[in-house]
């Protein structure tokens, strides 16, 4: 289990950024936790309203700090959609882009509410 979260992240950026201060460390995973919870749920409202160009700017938000946080399969993810037209989001698979997200981003959470 430990080696497939190895792969769901990395936190050697943040590791770098904070110089071994760990307060910070931890205070930066918990604001990453807390923005993209609150972020999953901005996404999911819009993809209800069928507001296409507030998704994008949800995602672009995001997309910095899972960087950091080397969520390397959500950035993935975020730059296919931020590469998509509107009309992708009528096609089913757009919705499972999302899920896929959603659910990659929880499991981050999750974890690293451990930490």
């Amino acid at each position: 289990m430990e080696n497939r979260l190895e792969k769901l992240y990395d936190l050697k950026e943040l590791q770098t950024i904070s110089a071994g201060d760990n307060v910070f460390f931890k205070q930066m995973i918990s604001l990453f936790v807390s923005q993209n919870e609150t972020a999953l749920l901005e996404i999911r409202q819009h993809a209800d309203n069928r507001d296409f160009d507030m998704i994008k700017a949800v995602l672009h938000k995001m997309k910095p700090a899972i960087m950091v946080m080397g969520v390397s399969s959500a950035t993935d993810i975020i730059t296919q959609i931020e590469h998509s037209e509107a009309a992708s989001m009528e096609r089913p698979e757009f919705s499972i882009l999302l899920l896929k997200l959603g659910k990659i981003i929880q499991e981050v959470n999750d974890h690293l509410r451990l930490i």
